[in-house]
């Protein structure tokens, strides 16, 4: 997987702005993430990251996003393990398509 932006601290109305913070950068991330509920939903998480659902839907299917599965359709996504995907996520190969 290449190496993603996050987002930088310049928060303006409840969303971030892509400033290029590369994804290892654990400060970056605990700062990203520190007002963030401790359960996040796929939809929380792709519109942090400004990526859709099918992209957070792909990373806990192929990529090792951990899910809490809660139900046929109900997935969850805790804080701790989408700190440890972001930060790892460069060191990650792309599947094959």
């Amino acid at each position: 997987m290449s190496v993603m932006s996050l987002m930088s601290l310049d928060w303006d109305m409840g969303r971030a702005d892509t400033k290029g913070v590369t994804v290892n950068d654990a400060a970056a991330v605990d700062a990203l993430l520190a007002d963030l509920p401790e359960v996040l939903t796929p939809e929380e998480i792709s519109d942090l990251l400004r990526v859709s659902t099918a992209t957070v839907t792909r990373w806990q299917r192929d990529s090792g996003l951990k899910t809490l599965v809660l139900g046929e359709r109900l997935r969850r996504v805790r804080k701790t393990d989408l700190r440890a995907f972001l930060i790892t996520a460069d060191q990650m190969e792309e599947p094959d398509a």
